[in-house]
């Protein structure tokens, strides 16, 4: 358990990193941050191991598919990058 909210801290503060530059973030900073949720909520170390597709920004929530070694997930979190959730699709 600790491992996860370690984890889920460094997403955290990868999000607070890049919302204090002066840039705009690109769909690959995005796509980097919602890699960082998906490890921590499923517990995988590396996050550059998981592809993220279908990213999109609605309302007050944040969707995405994510691949990791071969299982997709279909994962979502709040329009903050909150509570991240992933359920297994295949």
């Amino acid at each position: 358990m600790i491992g996860r909210t370690s984890t889920k801290l460094v997403g955290l503060a990868l999000l607070v990193a890049l919302a204090s530059c002066g840039d705009a973030q690109t769909s690959e900073d995005y796509r980097a941050s919602l890699r960082d949720l998906t490890a921590g909520a499923l517990g995988v170390a590396d996050a550059a191991s998981i592809a993220v597709t279908e990213e999109a920004r609605v309302n007050a929530k944040w969707t995405w598919k994510a691949a990791v070694a071969g299982v997709t997930y279909a994962c979502d979190a709040d329009d903050q990058m909150r509570l991240p959730s992933c359920v297994q699709e295949s």
